[in-house]
């Protein structure tokens, strides 16, 4: 009962942190709820498929379509079946994205919605985005909450030195750098739009 609690609470923290979206750029999205997603695949396995189920249920009401769900979805049960297998899920999540979550994409957008290819190029942008950080993000803390807990002496999680070492580094150079971008770009649309009003008040005047 504990169990069922637990992945219910995370799938709705994961649901409601979908809500509150962060616009990165050009109409791309960060999502939050994939972080609790996947600290409920690490945590129940195969179980965690229900939260990231019931957090990416969300997403039929952003974006007016079920295949989201489909997807992220589907990027949660890749997750789950390594979970028992592999440390490195943020290395599993970045190969779902090359593959399956590619063809996915493609094939519901693209196929099926008729958004053509560089729409659907901007979906796959967008929904990878948020899979891996989300995933880089629930590794991190999950990591470093074993490392507390082992130093204050409660149960912890054994997780090999390779995975922490990769996950920290990839945290530390990713994130400045998508961060970066996001308000390089940002500076940039502000740039363009503020020369755009200052050429319509001057054709105005």
């Amino acid at each position: 009962f504990y169990a069922v609690l637990v992945i219910a609470m995370l799938g709705t923290l994961g649901y409601v942190f979908n809500q509150n979206k962060l616009e990165l750029f050009f109409n791309v999205d960060f999502l939050f709820g994939g972080f609790f997603a996947v600290i409920a695949v690490k945590r129940y396995g195969v179980y965690g498929i229900f939260a990231a189920a019931i957090a990416s249920f969300s997403t039929y009401f952003l974006w007016n379509h079920p295949y989201a769900i489909i997807i992220f979805t589907a990027e949660a049960s890749v997750l789950a079946y390594f979970s028992n297998k592999s440390d490195d899920l943020v290395i599993i999540d970045i190969l779902y994205w090359l593959t399956l979550g590619l063809l996915f994409v493609f094939f519901f957008y693209s196929g099926v919605m008729g958004l053509g290819i560089k729409n659907s190029a901007i979906v796959y942008l967008k929904q990878s985005i948020n899979g891996i950080f989300n995933t880089l993000f629930a590794v991190t803390a999950g990591n470093l909450w074993n490392l507390i807990s082992k130093e204050i002496g409660i149960k912890y999680a054994k997780v090999s030195l390779r995975s922490i070492i990769f996950s920290t580094i990839l945290f530390l150079t990713a994130v400045p750098a998508l961060f970066y971008i996001v308000s390089n770009v940002r500076h940039h649309s502000q740039s363009m739009s503020n020369d755009m009003q200052l050429e319509l008040n001057s054709m105005t005047n």
